[in-house]
């Protein structure tokens, strides 16, 4: 019963947000915060802005951000995915839906791939205070919940879909926080013990 009642939820809130709210200027703007190819300029300037704002420490949080999305990425796609199986929903035949894409993005979509990574990266800066300003670390997680709408909106996941890639993502910003981060303050350390210190060889003649 309840989980026939969580399922009837899910494709009620999907079917608001796909079909009962839908407009053309929504259409666009979904259409693009679920494109990739728009975020990519952003990742670049945020990776160019740590290294020049802060050095070394720069470099230490561009690769906690990409070990965030890296980790994120390979569960969600290589292993819950598939262990899941739960179709998208415009692979339904029983549901409405309005696909505003020309292709469904896969067959699987529990979880989503793109909840999963942009709340790991999200939470990775916030908890991290990357930067000076709060509210900018705060953006970040606006963002990537406006991604996980837009992924239902046009149609490939279910509600369902997003909070299991938030929550998966989340854990993972934790893991990254508590685990990585650490590891990646001592790299300048460990870096040092490894290269050779020159030797001046002054030879008396």
């Amino acid at each position: 019963m309840i989980l026939e009642f969580l399922k009837q939820m899910d494709y009620s809130i999907f079917h608001f947000i796909n079909n009962t709210i839908s407009n053309q200027t929504l259409d666009s703007i979904m259409l693009f915060l679920r494109n990739a190819h728009n975020w990519i300029p952003l990742y670049i300037l945020l990776f160019i802005y740590l290294i020049y704002s802060y050095k070394w420490n720069g470099l230490k949080y561009v690769l906690y951000i990409l070990i965030a999305f890296a980790i994120a990425d390979s569960i969600t796609f290589q292993l819950l995915k598939p262990w899941f199986g739960r179709l998208r929903p415009c692979h339904s035949e029983t549901l409405t839906v309005r696909l505003l894409l020309n292709h469904c993005g896969g067959k699987y979509g529990f979880p989503s791939n793109h909840a999963a990574n942009h709340a790991a990266i999200a939470i990775s800066i916030v908890l991290a205070g990357i930067f000076k300003k709060k509210w900018i670390n705060y953006l970040w997680l606006f963002w990537a919940f406006m991604i996980g709408i837009a992924q239902i909106y046009v149609g490939v996941h279910y509600p369902s879909d997003i909070l299991a890639g938030f929550i998966l993502g989340a854990s993972i910003a934790y893991f990254n926080y508590y685990a990585i981060l650490p590891l990646l303050s001592r790299l300048p350390i460990i870096i040092k013990g490894i290269i050779p210190k020159k030797t001046s060889n002054n030879n008396c003649l």
